[in-house]
């Protein structure tokens, strides 16, 4: 705390997912058939044993400061890092059911170039956002005038592509291996970016004094004017 006028606070985040649901498809699930007597490699789907990893750790601080009574500023800062070997979802269809892994046409893949652990693509190591308001008072109402900026660093990604492993694996059994696997080509998330990306908007809102002397904010209908958007 700073006296009557402002906070700082600091916390540290740990979180780890586990149990996905995976998709397995080897010698020992077997083959099913449709109503035509078609056969195909049966896939069954249940929690994953251990084979997908994912954790987030992260320190996360916010301070706020009335420095006078019509001004007031702010601001949050993260540090954090995602490291796993799964995406889990996105944006089209939410989360997803693995079926990159051992469990998945093992002999057709290796856990070091098919899914390595590594930085995810939504690991971005620095946000910060930093914040200022005005409130001006005038004979017709109380005017707020307020200014955000963010920035947020570059995410890694990698280099992956996809091949045909077949001809180099004797075939065990299956009606349908694979045609393509996918490979990460010196390991997941480790080509980094240098891309700072900076956003900025200004905030304009009013409050009229009501004859009840009761404020009423126009926060309904702010008016938004982004300013810049730089990456470098």
């Amino acid at each position: 705390m700073f006296g009557t006028r402002g906070f700082a606070r600091a916390d540290v985040v740990y979180r780890k997912w586990d149990n996905f649901y995976t998709s397995y498809r080897n010698t020992t699930t077997g083959k099913s058939s449709d109503q035509f007597g078609t056969q195909y490699d049966l896939a069954v789907v249940r929690s994953d044993n251990g084979i997908y990893n994912r954790d987030y750790k992260a320190i996360q601080t916010q301070f706020s400061y009335r420095l006078l009574q019509q001004l007031n500023f702010g601001g949050t800062y993260t540090f954090s890092r995602l490291k796993g070997n799964l995406i889990g979802e996105n944006t089209g269809s939410g989360p997803l059911v693995g079926d990159n892994n051992e469990g998945w046409y093992p002999e057709y893949r290796q856990a070091h170039w098919d899914y390595p652990t590594g930085y995810l693509e939504a690991d971005t190591r620095h946000r910060a956002r930093l914040w200022a308001s005005y409130d001006l008072a005038t004979r017709v109402g109380v005017f707020d005038f307020s200014v955000l900026q963010n920035f947020d660093s570059g995410s890694p990604y990698s280099v992956v592509g996809f091949i045909d492993s077949r001809p180099y694996v004797t075939n065990p059994g299956y009606l349908t291996p694979p045609a393509s696997v996918a490979y990460f080509f010196g390991g997941r998330g480790t080509v980094p970016t240098t891309c700072l990306a900076a956003t900025a908007a200004t905030r304009f809102s009013r409050a009229k004094r009501l004859s009840s002397g009761r404020d009423w904010s126009d926060a309904q209908a702010p008016i938004w004017l982004p300013r810049a958007r730089v990456a470098k």
